[in-house]
């Protein structure tokens, strides 16, 4: 909507309020109304419904009270209501209503309430996978039993209309069973998979469209680095290799289809391509196709909102997503925010408008946000000139509409411009203009909950007109920036503004605001990050139309405070989108992604050079049966989903795995098991044969070497000590742990790799090396005194009493055998292995013997050692 009709477009909505709208003189209900649905969920975990009440709207502006009966007892009050019936029949629905003057009006209209035909199954479940060999074809049949009579239609997600189709394909396949009497249906899914095959998937770059055909493309790319971490001790492989340094450059694209000054809408399918687009009055699929009801006519809305419309797969209960697609607009004349619903499925699989403008809520501004949740899909959007935020929640149970009261209570504000989520969806913000002034309205928003909270309005003191229009959070969310759009041809200036609203309060957010640009001659428009569906940390840039030039203004670097990089203001280095744009910026929705495919999914444990690594690979191609056959390079072979190997060398090892995969044996299941396995196999079919190679890094382990033997000498209060000097390799740096063999700690720094140890015991060395492989090994230290013996070089046997006889000292020694030798190797003494007869005197046969050199043998074991017998040999001098 054009600012400069601000205030037009208010006197004629009341307007057309206070004389009444032709065509919602009575009230709005749905087509199909069914009963409550109570079946129970495969497995009777709980209720199972995909609903179809009846859905009562007043479209009546004047009527501020409405009271609903609904034929069966039953009483309600308020604008809207969903009912549920618990019978079928024909009901008599009447709305009693009263204006502001009080007059009281009453409306009725009959509805017919049906059942739900018998649920269809696939393979006995209501939801259900199954994957087939390439190239063989599956026939899907929803009734083991077929439905008696032709009073039913089939429609199944590839837009077929049979009661069973035939496919060689994978992906998802459900089928709608309707009850043509009722209108009442029931679902059932299959994902079929092709063996082997991954799922398709990607639907090329993002894409806006917006203006007068104006296409804005976000050019992706980014580096490949292998998926293997070399340090890590366990992973997947036969993955692809991951993304990194994902960037996205903004350039022109394609003309499209679109006219509207301001909003338009997109939304793009489970596999990432582009299904829908619109301009509130034509809708196209995204090969620029118009998509039009059944009758030929498109939808039925304008081109003006400023930001009130949204395109939303619809989340269904158990079919393909997605087939059908929620389109919601704000109707600017009437104020009605409503939906319409695209069927894909319809049209020979074309797509086609199947209900037009169901009633949501009235008195609407003309702006909304779509926020994503697990179960779908939220729309927040705001009434005109009041505090009123209205909250839809779109999921399997359909649409449901609450309303927030909230924010800016003056009566005379007008709401314009655009609302904003930041990327965490936990803040919101919003334009407002109060008693002349330009508001920046802040609300914190709970995801879990799904409240809005804290509200806080800045004023951007700047005065209106012209008019708050354009809200962008920065990545960070510490920035907003917002535009003030003045119309040039009114005399009005526009400026772009940062507001730092990451601090405390509003007075020093407002004193912060910093004004980075304005114009007297171009009229800035709306502000969004993009792309929308932008990779986790990739760079977003915020882009800028300026309304009618061909190019975008963009913001490179918006979590840069006061100083940010702006790019684009000045319009020759704007970003080329072709064709005029005008004020606004697509609302651009993405659904859940779903990818269909039957790959590998394999792991591994344990890469340290010596110790085991698990292999394991789970089962593919269900209900099929597998044999895995793991291909080793020393030749060797194991077979299993789990298998144990230690891999040979350090570094890369390769390895293959042989999968084989059988179809199925036409022997029936269901049988007891009397039929013994090797029968069933007998009968079974090869499917095929697949052979997947990859690689493993095997780190290196630390290698210990003590480097000898160590021993302490503790007997007869003598004092030792062992110095460890161990030698480790297998790595190029490492940690030390030194323990006792109970795991103590040693004292000093058990962290050292050397070690001064007094006592002996068994002690743990436990090294980790860089490539976080850890080794360890014991050390005994034995409390081993071995013996010492010492024997003098020289002894004078000459009668003087000093010196005259010759013997060993010794120390630690159990037994001894001393032998005295002469020149020419005649034993000249011996001893008799007692210790007191060691010394000699230097005879022989009772002859004193002559100066000589004379040769001893000395044979001991040691007297606390458990060593061998030894022996040492020596000399000494006879002198006279």
């Amino acid at each position: 909507m054009s600012l400069k009709n601000v205030a037009i477009w208010t006197l004629l909505f009341f307007s057309q309020f206070l004389i009444g709208i032709k065509g919602y003189a009575q009230f709005y209900t749905n087509n199909n109304v069914c009963i409550a649905d109570v079946q129970q969920a495969d497995g009777g975990s709980g209720t199972f419904t995909c609903p179809s009440p009846l859905y009562t709207f007043d479209t009546d502006p004047n009527s501020i009270n409405q009271f609903w009966q609904f034929g069966d007892g039953s009483t309600a009050t308020g604008r809207r209501t969903y009912y549920e019936y618990s019978s079928p029949g024909n009901y008599t629905v009447t709305l009693r209503k009263t204006d502001a003057a009080g007059n009281i009006n009453t409306v009725s209209k009959n509805v017919m309430v049906g059942t739900y035909p018998q649920q269809p199954k696939f393979n006995g479940l209501m939801e259900t996978d199954t994957t087939i060999c390439d190239g063989v074809t599956l026939k899907l049949d929803p009734y083991e039993i077929p439905l008696v009579g032709n009073n039913y239609s089939y429609l199944w997600s590839n837009g077929d209309t049979t009661k069973t189709i035939e496919v060689d394909t994978s992906g998802c396949f459900s089928v709608q069973v309707t009850d043509r009497t009722t209108g009442c249906s029931r679902t059932a899914k299959i994902e079929v998979k092709i063996c082997l095959q991954e799922g398709g998937g990607g639907g090329g770059a993002e894409e806006w469209y917006f203006g007068q055909g104006a296409t804005l493309n976000f050019n992706r790319s980014s580096d490949f680095v292998p998926t293997v971490d070399t340090l890590s001790d366990g992973g997947d492989f036969f993955q692809e290799p991951d993304e990194e340094n994902v960037t996205f450059q903004p350039g022109p694209a394609g003309a499209n289809q679109l006219n509207s000054p301001e909003a338009t809408a997109m939304v793009y399918g489970p596999t990432g391509a582009l299904v829908l687009y619109t301009d509130g009055v034509n809708l196209f699929d995204a090969n620029d196709t118009q998509i039009l009801d059944a009758a030929g006519v498109g939808l039925v809305g304008d081109n003006q909102s400023t930001q009130g419309l949204a395109i939303i797969p619809k989340v269904s209960c158990i079919e393909c997503e997605h087939h059908e697609y929620y389109v919601y607009a704000i109707d600017t004349t009437t104020g009605i925010l409503s939906y319409s619903i695209v069927d894909m499925r319809l049209n020979g699989a074309q797509g086609q408008i199947r209900e037009k403008n169901i009633p949501v809520q009235m008195f609407m501004a003309g702006n909304m946000t779509v926020v994503p949740l697990e179960s779908g899909f939220q729309i927040i959007a705001h009434q005109q000139n009041n505090a009123t935020f209205e909250v839809l929640n779109v999921d399997s149970a359909g649409v449901f509409s609450t309303q927030v009261n909230i924010g800016t209570p003056y009566a005379d504000s007008i709401h314009v411009g655009y609302l904003a989520m930041n990327q965490s969806f936990n803040k919101l913000a919003h334009g407002v203009v109060i008693n002349g002034e330009n508001y920046l309205e802040i609300l914190d928003y709970d995801p879990a909950t799904l409240a809005l909270s804290n509200p806080k309005q800045i004023k951007l003191d700047i005065p209106a007109p012209p008019t708050v229009y354009g809200v962008s959070f920065s990545p960070s969310g510490d920035l907003v920036y917002a535009t003030i759009s003045g119309d040039p041809a009114l005399g009005q200036q526009s400026f772009l503004l940062q507001v730092p609203i990451f601090l405390t309060d509003t007075a020093s957010i407002r004193s912060a605001i910093i004004r980075l640009d304005s114009s007297t001659t171009e009229q800035y428009g709306a502000l969004q990050g993009g792309p929308v569906n932008a990779d986790a940390g990739a760079a977003k840039f915020i882009y800028m139309p300026i309304k009618g030039t061909s190019k975008l203004a963009y913001i490179q670097l918006p979590d840069l405070q006061g100083n940010a990089s702006i790019v684009g203001l000045e319009i020759v280095r704007g970003v080329d989108v072709m064709n005029t744009v005008g004020l606004g910026l697509p609302t651009v929705v993405y659904a859940a992604p779903v990818q269909s495919g039957d790959g590998l999914a394999a792991s591994y444990f344990g890469t340290c050079f010596g110790s085991l690594t698990t292999l394991n690979i789970q089962k593919v191609c269900d209900p099929m049966r597998n044999k895995f056959i793991w291909e080793f390079e020393d030749g060797s072979t194991q077979t299993g989903e789990n298998v144990v190997y230690q891999f040979p060398k350090t570094g890369w090892n390769k390895f293959k795995i042989r999968i084989k995969i059988y179809n199925p044996s036409f022997i029936p299941d269901g049988l007891g098991g009397q039929i013994p396995d090797f029968v069933i196999q007998a009968t079974e079919t090869e499917c095929m044969e697949v052979i997947r190679e990859d690689s493993i890094f095997i780190k290196p382990k630390p290698i210990i070497d003590f480097n000898g033997d160590y021993f302490v000498c503790s007997y007869g209060g003598a004092q030792g000590f062992a110095e460890v000097r161990p030698i480790v390799t297998g790595g190029n740096t490492f940690t030390y742990d030194w323990t006792t063999i109970i795991g103590t700690s040693l004292a000093g720094d058990p962290t050292s790799k050397d070690q001064t140890i007094k006592v002996a015991a068994d002690y743990v060395l436990n090294v980790e090396n860089d490539y976080f492989c850890t080794n360890l090994d014991t050390l005994v230290i034995e409390d081993r005194c071995d013996p010492i013996i010492e024997v003098p070089t020289a002894f004078t046997p000459n009668g003087d009493g000093k010196n005259d006889t010759i013997y060993p000292t010794f120390k630690f020694v159990g037994s001894l055998d001393w032998k005295i030798y002469n020149r020419w190797g005649e034993l000249v003494y011996q001893t008799d292995n007692s210790v007191a007869e060691l010394a000699w005197d230097g005879t022989s046969r009772g002859v004193v013997l002559s100066p000589s050199l004379y040769t001893y043998v000395l044979e001991y074991d040691g007297e606390y050692s458990d060593q061998a017998k030894q022996k040492k040999v020596g000399y000494f001098w006879l002198l006279k």
